[in-house]
C-alpha cells in the first residue's frame, strides 16, 4: 500500500486525484479482498482452536463469521468436524482418494448440469470453464501434499503423544 502511494506521488502531477482513483477502484478490488481473505483464514484457525478445546458452538459460530468474511473459507470448514479418534481415521482416508476421483471426472459436465438450471451465474461459470485450460491435479505438489496427509494421518497416535491437538 505504501509503495503504491510512493509511486503515485512520484509519477502523477495530480496526486490527490490519482489516489482517489486508486482508492475508488483498485484498492477495493485488490487490497480489500486480500484483507477479507486473510481475516477469514484467521477466523478459520480460531474456529479450529475452539474445536480442539471442545467448544463446538464457538467453533461453528466463528466458522460462520469466516464464511461471511470471504467465501474461500468454505474450503476449510470440514476441518472443524475432523476427529483424531481411531475409529474415525479409516473413514477420512478415502476422502483423499475421493477428492482425486472428483477431480478426474470432467467438471465441464458438472457445469453443464448446473447451468441447465437457468441460473445466470451458473451459466457464466460454465462459459468460464470452457475457456480455461485443464488443470493437472496429479502434479508433484498436489501428490506430495496427499502423501504427507496420509503419512501424518496413519501416524496420528504418535503425534497425539507429542501434541494433544494433532
Amino acid at each position: 500500500c505504501a509503495m503504491k502511494l510512493f509511486v503515485i506521488r512520484k509519477l502523477s502531477p495530480y496526486v490527490l486525484a490519482s489516489v482517489l482513483l486508486w482508492l475508488s477502484d483498485l484498492f477495493i478490488l485488490q487490497e480489500m479482498i486480500a484483507i477479507r481473505a486473510a481475516l477469514a483464514q484467521g477466523l478459520i484457525l480460531l474456529s479450529i482452536y475452539f474445536r480442539c478445546k471442545d467448544k463446538k458452538t464457538y467453533s461453528v459460530l466463528v466458522a460462520i463469521l469466516a464464511l461471511g468474511a470471504h467465501y474461500s473459507s468454505a474450503v476449510f470448514l470440514p476441518c472443524i468436524f475432523l476427529s483424531s479418534e481411531k475409529h474415525y481415521r479409516f473413514l477420512y482416508v478415502p476422502l483423499i482418494f475421493l477428492s482425486y476421483a472428483f477431480a478426474m471426472v470432467s467438471s465441464s459436465s458438472l457445469y453443464q448440469l448446473l447451468g441447465s438450471t437457468g441460473i445466470a451465474q451458473l451459466e457464466t461459470l460454465e462459459e468460464m470453464y470452457e475457456n480455461t485450460r485443464e488443470i493437472n491435479v496429479f502434479n508433484l505438489l498436489n501428490t506430495t501434499k496427499a502423501l504427507i496427509c496420509l503419512v501424518l494421518w496413519f501416524n496420528v497416535e504418535k503425534l497425539v503423544k507429542e501434541n494433544k491437538n494433532a
